[in-house]
């Protein structure tokens, strides 16, 4: 009995083992040979934007486009077909008719669904855009100079000292300036380089917050010049109509010697800074002289004027 018991187990684990089989050869019939019509709703399905060389031929840009979401899609047709088109069916706004600024409301549509599948619905069935009219603006342009020169001083000196740029006037705004780096620790000659710019933005904000921000070109020639390194003393030159006031001896200046930039055949024995009979104590510019590089490090001197 007990042998006939285990061989009556056995056979009915056999039998739920085949089952199992035969349905799962079942499935795969039905689903990869009958290849039945089936409806299915996709979500994650990009929106994709079209017109927008012609919107910005009429003079406006989107400014929300990263904040568009992804909508789904609902779809019917053979299995086979819908798994082709899952990675080419998409949503689509036409932004070509747009012709004022503001939270314009677009109709969508979808495409690249393969023949034989049709869209039942898509999920957002209108989509928000703002548009804002693209404007200018001129910037300047910053020169920084990365590392030090092997020989001397190097001025490097911006082609132009502007850059006009164009997009939306909230992101405009955001701008201050552009800035080109210059390595300048194998500048041992007079040369001419053309450098890639990036955008100097307001604190807290992130180059990622712009999308609409162009210019006309995207690289600025600078010049760098090489001078003869040299530290000469701070004179100061008192422009005044009254012959009797002279600058007393305690007058005091910080700092007294500055190191600048000679070129070559150029000899100097001092840096002048002007001030008038009403200057007070503060920070003054030094004098430009030909032939001499002032770099901005050695540009101002403090003075504290003493009359007599």
């Amino acid at each position: 009995m007990a042998q006939e018991e285990k061989t009556k187990k056995k056979n009915r684990l056999s039998y739920m083992i085949l089952s199992v089989i035969i349905a799962i050869i079942a499935w795969i019939l039905v689903v990869y040979i009958t290849d039945p019509e089936i409806t299915k709703k996709f979500t994650g399905i990009p929106v994709e934007i079209t017109g927008e060389n012609v919107l910005a031929e009429n003079g406006f840009v989107i400014v929300n486009r990263d904040e568009i979401p992804n909508t789904s899609l609902k779809m019917s047709g053979r299995r086979s077909d819908m798994i082709k088109s899952l990675d080419k069916a998409r949503v689509v706004i036409d932004v070509s008719q747009i012709k004022d600024e503001g939270e314009i409301e677009l109709e969508t549509s979808a495409k690249g669904a393969k023949a034989g599948v049709s869209i039942e619905k898509i999920g957002a069935e209108m989509i928000s855009v703002s548009i804002e009219k693209i404007q200018s603006k001129v910037v300047p342009v910053r020169v920084v100079q990365i590392g030090t020169p092997k020989n001397g001083l190097v001025k490097t000196e911006p082609s132009d000292d502007t850059v006009e740029i164009k997009g939306a006037t909230s992101e405009l705004d955001l701008v201050e300036a552009v800035e080109v780096k210059m390595d300048i620790t194998n500048v041992v000659s007079n040369e001419k380089k053309e450098l890639q710019y990036s955008l100097i933005l307001k604190d807290g904000v992130e180059p990622e917050d712009l999308y609409t921000i162009r210019a006309d070109k995207e690289m600025i020639m600078v010049q760098n010049t090489v001078y003869e390194k040299k530290e000469v003393p701070v004179k100061i030159n008192v422009k005044t109509g009254n012959d009797n006031l002279i600058l007393s001896d305690e007058t005091e200046i910080d700092p007294q010697s500055v190191v600048v930039g000679v070129s070559a055949g150029i000899n100097i024995d001092d840096v002048t800074v002007t001030i008038d009979e009403n200057a007070d104590e503060g920070d003054y510019k030094l004098d430009d002289k030909d032939g001499v590089y002032i770099p901005k490090s050695s540009s101002m001197v403090h003075i504290k004027p003493r009359w007599e």
